[in-house]
């Protein structure tokens, strides 16, 4: 009995291909010549759809091709992004003792340094960049809150390296013989200098601040009218002399200052004294004490709209620990006249401005809350800010918003070696984590003590990439640990931070000041009629005081 094979399964599938591929192709084909009667119908429109089809082929393509390209992009741009450049400056050496260059587009993001005492802060991170800065003719502010003499020589022989000393201002209250002067109560309105001075006083009463800031602006108003400089010892000498300010108002030909003046004056001593008192002895030190010869200046030497426009060098050596209160308010001048100099910057063309550092050591003792206002101003006008301080806790004494605002407007972070635990956690968190696994083993109480089961458990957890111990144990003087910004993130690195080689010592000259003016003697003597009459202003304000 034959029996009949049967049908192999794939003879079915070629027919059905064939039937499938033949229904396609004429479907295909009535379709051609309908989209053909459409477009011998239609041109334009065909040729609009042709075109719209073109340009949606080239953005896949375009899309595909940069897709392809962006990882490789950005692979290079990281590779390239610590390496030697044209505005980048030499920092020091990996663990691999590669080298290591920092981009100025990191610094122009704003910098903060870390790090305890005597780790290298000032000598391997702010001089190297500040050396750089000079020969690369670019101008700077550094400010010192715990000035050393090596600081000072060390600029002074690298800046007769690079012949920068003709563009450099030394401000120190720790040898007045050396320092230039300073004005700050020079200014563009009477309002922004009476600002500048109830801020750095701290006068905190918002009662007698009002009061005692309408007096200022009213003073300074007047002296702006006669032309008069303004300083501390010739504002000091108005506000103790009511007849005085009296008489220069009526000079003034201002019916509004002449008014005020005359109100000012007829005021009882008692309640004159009560108004100006506060204001009147915090600026005796900057009118009449050790330092005034540096503060009271017609032309001072120092002048930040100047300084910024020609990117000069400016030094100030503020010792916190010697003269804390006096410190602090000559701090917060500095800053603030930094500030104001800053907002003339914008004005310039961008292409007439250089990149100009400002480095604040030790800043916490000076820095004032609305400096941290400008930061982000400060960086459209080509200036990078670097605050260097110990420990967190220097930044959160100054306030919740003063913290914040310094943690996060520096991008650029450099960490070195810390001996406060908290701190040391916290610049953990900021280099972050990595992942890995980690291992438990199980183990049964027995009468016999524990004993393992030979079961182990594995789970994923995080770990940071810097333990807090390596901040704390086993970082040296110089040891860093730096997260640069760039468009694509934040990069990690570990160095060991260059120290500049000492140099010959070069001496620095020391300055002559002359003694503060008073008001100019014209507005001092004034006619009167009648005996018993007063005839100076002195006179007239020792019989005020005598009930007379």
């Amino acid at each position: 009995m034959n029996v009949k094979a049967p049908a192999d399964p794939r003879q079915y599938d070629t027919w059905l291909i064939f039937c499938g591929g033949g229904l396609l192709c004429f479907i295909g084909w009535k379709l051609l010549l309908r989209i053909k009667l459409w477009v011998l119908s239609h041109p334009r429109t065909a040729a609009l759809a042709l075109a719209i089809l073109i340009l949606l082929l080239l953005l896949a393509v375009i899309g595909l091709v940069t897709a392809w390209a962006e990882p490789r992009r950005r692979l290079k741009f990281l590779n390239n992004l610590l390496k030697k450049s044209p505005d980048s400056v030499y920092f020091g050496r990996d663990k691999n003792k590669t080298p290591i260059y920092l981009p100025l587009s990191a610094r122009k993001t704003h910098a903060q340094v870390i790090g305890s005492t005597g780790v290298g802060k000032t000598e391997a991170v702010i001089l190297p960049l500040a050396v750089d800065d000079m020969r690369q003719n670019r101008g700077f502010l550094l400010m010192d809150g715990k000035p050393e003499k090596d600081t000072l020589n060390k600029l002074l022989s690298y800046l007769n390296e690079t012949s920068r000393l003709a563009d450099f201002h030394l401000f120190s209250l720790a040898n007045p013989k050396l320092s230039a002067t300073f004005n700050p109560l020079i200014g563009d309105s009477s309002e922004e200098v009476a600002d500048r001075v109830i801020q750095a006083f701290e006068i905190e009463d918002p009662y007698y601040q009002g009061i005692q800031r309408s007096v200022l602006s009213n003073a300074l108003n007047l002296f702006s009218s006669l032309k008069i400089i303004p300083t501390f010892r010739k504002i000091s000498e108005a506000l103790k002399k009511p007849e005085l300010l009296a008489n220069m108002a009526k000079h003034s030909l201002n019916y509004d200052l002449i008014e005020w003046a005359a109100e000012f004056s007829a005021l009882p001593f008692a309640e004159r004294e009560k108004r100006i008192s506060g204001l009147l002895s915090k600026m005796s030190p900057f009118a009449y004490g050790e330092y005034a010869t540096l503060f009271n200046s017609e032309r001072p030497d120092i002048d930040f709209k100047r300084i910024l426009s020609k990117n000069d060098i400016v030094y100030f050596q503020i010792p916190a620990l010697k003269i804390p209160e006096f410190g602090k308010q000559t701090g917060r001048f500095v800053l603030q006249c930094f500030a104001n100099g800053i907002a003339h910057r914008h004005q310039m063309n961008r292409s007439d401005r250089k990149f100009f550092a400002a480095y604040l050591d030790d800043f916490s003792e000076y820095l004032y809350k609305g400096f941290l206002t400008i930061l982000n101003k400060s960086r459209s006008a080509d200036i990078g800010v670097l605050f260097a301080h110990q420990a967190m806790g220097d930044i959160e004494s100054l306030g919740e918003d003063v913290a914040n605002g310094i943690k996060t407007n520096s991008n650029l972070k450099i960490m070195m070696k810390l001996g406060d635990p908290e701190t040391a956690e916290h610049c953990s968190r900021l280099i972050g984590t990595r992942p890995t696994e980690k291992f438990t083993n199980r183990s049964k109480r027995t009468m016999l003590g524990d004993t393992q089961t030979g079961e182990a458990s594995v789970r994923d957890t995080e770990v940071f990439k810097v333990s807090p111990n390596i901040f704390k144990n086993e970082m040296g003087v110089g040891d860093a640990q730096m997260l640069v910004p760039h468009k694509y993130g934040t990069q990690h690195v570990s160095l060991k931070c260059n120290r500049l080689p000492d140099l010959p010592v070069v001496d620095f000259p020391m300055l002559s000041h002359s003694e503060p003016e008073g008001i100019p003697a014209k507005y001092k003597i004034f006619q009167t009629k009648g005996e018993g009459k007063p005839s100076s202003f002195v006179e007239a304000n020792d019989l005020q005081k005598d009930g007379g």
